[in-house]
């Protein structure tokens, strides 16, 4: 016997609505469409896609809350301190937008907020944040350097023609009104890491 989810069955937890609508998608897919039952089958389908949509509702709220709060946590980052007159400590804004000391390998989709510096970054083939480029294990290098974001944009592992990487993005983080700088500006240390990590080789699996 068939059995339609109706939206007084629909549990207060969402996630086991989601698990019953998983399950009566597979009902309705894996069913044969006979001359016998063709009107109950689309009356079927329909409030399916109906529940369907009221959880993506739920779901793209959700979504938009998230986001929301994340830039006010950003916002409240890169402020200046009315007392001190500082601004707030860079790795605060890099956490916030990837966990240090990490790699796409480490953490989930839902941990990330790339989407912050790009929307396309997000999808990404591999990074590393606050990793020596000797230990990023998708290159073979000899140098020290750590870069802030290291983000490589399209498939290492599978390449068709084993050439060298095409794309890659490095992102560095610098407090607001810095002006002195120790051994070497910003756009120097990028310039100087690029040309170590161009010295290295890629390493497949």
């Amino acid at each position: 016997m068939n059995h339609t989810i109706s939206s007084k069955e629909i549990p207060h937890d969402s996630s086991h609505h989601e698990l019953a609508l998983k399950q009566e998608g597979a009902r309705i897919l894996s069913e044969q469409i006979t001359t016998e039952n063709p009107q109950d089958f689309y009356t079927r389908l329909r409030e399916f896609v109906e529940d369907e949509n009221e959880i993506g509702k739920i779901s793209l709220a959700q979504y938009i809350v998230h986001r929301r709060v994340i830039l006010e946590l950003l916002e409240k980052y890169l402020s200046q301190d009315p007392e001190t007159a500082d601004y707030g400590l860079e790795k605060s804004v890099r956490s916030l937008v990837f966990p240090m000391r990490s790699t796409s390998d480490d953490v989930s989709f839902e941990q990330q907020n790339l989407w912050i510096i790009d929307e396309r970054l997000t999808f990404h083939s591999f990074l590393s944040s606050d990793i020596r480029l000797d230990q990023v294990q998708v290159i073979d290098s000899n140098s020290a350097s750590r870069p802030d974001f290291l983000i490589f944009n399209h498939s290492l592992a599978f390449s068709e023609d084993g050439g060298p990487l095409q794309s890659m993005v490095m992102i560095e983080f610098k407090k607001p009104d810095r002006s002195a700088y120790q051994d070497e500006d910003p756009v120097s240390q990028v310039y100087r890491m690029v040309r170590e990590i161009r010295e290295g080789k890629k390493k497949d699996r």
